[in-house]
């Protein structure tokens, strides 16, 4: 890789413990838990709303059941069953870190010790046959935050245990980080290095390792060695990235691990994020804005491999699913450096507050742990869903699913074009709705509605990552040509819920029009108060 770029002076700092490097200071310094405390201690909003999807994650429990841990970890080969379980136990040792540290309940910091403890005791390194790069970044990185928080805060967990956690980061963590991707020639897309540099980072950070921490940030600055450098993955200044012709979650991936990256080395006294004239800044801004329905402009791009070089237009897939990495490149350009993102704000005033990450792509929660702008006690109805509409090219936050079904919207309405996904002769269309990372409360609105046109001899299902509601929903009149469709929440969940998705699937028509209208979705606290909101 890269020699010599001393954007971080490493003969600063003595690499032994103690030395130069601000501790704890991986995602957040000890000034940002303070403040996060202070968020949750003043019930202060918005940050609030993100605190409460925290808190309801399973793997935010200091009673939850760690499900490894396992001598090998992979997310292919005969190891692959480890995959989801270990992203799991990364994400219930950080989450419960940092609750220890906002709440103080020594029963987080407990569980966190416990899981970390229990995973350096046993792992003996990484399998698999392509993906090893992806679970050495993402779990050790997800773990090394987790281990730096309780390392300078809970003073309860021993210095042989610290010792051997060490070991694991070095020996299994960095170690396979290195075979599998540092010291192989670049091979794939460029999400896979924006996830290394953060962990790269975050491993020299809690090893006390400058040179270590110095060759991650010499290959974010890097040009034409791997498609996950800054300048390679965020291609010119119009803001596209190596992956728009892809799809958009990736993107959004790789986005947010750069800014991950660029918020760690603030908190090491670097101005990442400023880089190649706030180079990241503007793809954010082209995401965030293509995303939300409009047009931007779009190149064929040569990346440093050769092998993803034929997307010859920007790809619509997962377009508007917003996941949970704007808040942390928002409140630095906006609120640090007072910068303009007009195309993020957007964003975040549909999905904020932010909620759980995909997985452990990246931390989620970004109205909690990175959110610097004003707040106020005025608590928002969680779990009150009121999608009208009303704006014209504005959809709310949803987006349609299948390839070849698009959507707009006009007069008040989101307009759906559906998709054969049948043969020729005997055509079979559809076209789910969807929105991402949303928060539910069956306790105080459990009946989900929507006023639409329903196509056809559509099926219909309600659709969530946590579950399903296959039945068709109670049909009532609504108003003019359209009906309304409503289901009961409670009869699978109790309690107030955050989903990294709900899908409203209109499927399996063969007869009728293949399009359809959406009125308003809205949830309500009761079917009569559905019915007098009909009414009106």
């Amino acid at each position: 890789m890269v020699q010599g770029c001393e954007y971080f002076k490493a003969g600063d700092i003595d690499g032994e413990l103690g030395g130069e490097f601000a501790h704890p200071g991986i995602l957040h310094t000890a000034d940002d838990l303070e403040r996060i405390k202070g968020y949750v201690n003043g019930n202060d909003y918005p940050p609030m709303g993100s605190y409460v999807a925290l808190r309801s994650q399973k793997t935010a429990s200091s009673m939850y059941q760690m499900q490894g841990p396992f001598e090998y970890i992979a997310r292919d080969g005969e190891n692959s069953h480890t995959k989801i379980p270990s992203m799991e136990d990364s994400n219930a040792a950080y989450q419960n870190a940092l609750l220890w540290a906002i709440t103080g309940d020594s029963t987080h910091a407990e569980k966190a010790v416990e899981i970390i403890n229990a995973y350096s005791e046993t792992l003996k390194g990484i399998t698999g046959t392509n993906d090893n790069a992806l679970i050495a970044s993402l779990q050790g990185f997800t773990f090394v935050n987790a281990a730096e928080i309780l390392r300078y805060t809970y003073p309860a967990w021993k210095r042989t245990d610290i010792e051997r956690a060490e070991s694991m980061f070095r020996d299994i963590f960095y170690r396979d980080l290195m075979d599998s991707f540092f010291n192989r020639p670049a091979y794939t897309n460029g999400n896979w290095g924006t996830a290394a540099t953060k962990a790269l980072m975050a491993f020299g950070i809690f090893l006390e390792d400058t040179e270590m921490f110095q060759q991650a940030v010499d290959f974010f600055y890097s040009e034409g060695e791997d498609n996950g450098s800054l300048a390679n993955y965020i291609i010119n200044e119009t803001g596209q990235s190596q992956e728009s012709g892809r799809d958009q979650p990736h993107v959004m991936f790789g986005i947010g691990s750069l800014a991950e990256a660029c918020e760690v080395g603030y908190h090491q006294g670097l101005d990442m994020y400023g880089a190649l004239d706030n180079r990241l800044l503007k793809g954010y801004e082209y995401t965030a804005k293509y995303n939300l329905g409009h047009e931007v402009p779009y190149v064929q791009w040569s990346d440093v491999t050769g092998k993803y070089s034929n997307w010859s237009e920007i790809s619509p897939d997962g377009r508007g699913q917003f996941r949970a990495v704007f808040e942390i490149a928002y409140n630095h350009y906006v609120n640090r450096k007072g910068m303009e993102m007009p195309w993020t704000q957007q964003v975040l005033e549909e999905t904020r507050p932010e909620l759980a990450p995909f997985h452990n792509d990246n931390p989620g929660f970004g109205t909690l742990l990175f959110y610097l702008g004003e707040t106020n006690q005025d608590a928002p109805a969680l779990g009150a869903w009121d999608y009208q509409f009303a704006t014209d090219g504005d959809s709310e936050g949803w987006t349609t699913v299948q390839n070849g079904s698009s959507f707009t919207v006009v007069d008040g309405r989101l307009k759906v074009d559906m998709t054969n996904v049948g043969a020729a002769e005997e055509p079979v269309y559809r076209a789910d709705i969807r929105v991402n990372s949303v928060i539910l409360d069956p306790t105080k609105y459990p009946i989900w509605a929507i006023q639409f046109s329903k196509p056809g001899n559509s099926r219909l299902t309600l659709d969530t990552n946590r579950g399903s509601y296959a039945s068709r929903g109670t049909v009532l009149e609504g108003t003019g040509d359209m009906d309304v469709y409503y289901w009961d929440l409670t009869t699978k969940f109790t309690q107030l819920t955050t989903f990294d998705y709900m899908q409203l699937k209109i499927a399996d028509m063969t007869t009728g029009d293949p399009s359809y209208e959406v009125e308003w979705i809205k949830t309500f606290p009761s079917v009569e108060a559905l019915e007098a909101y009909i009414a009106e």
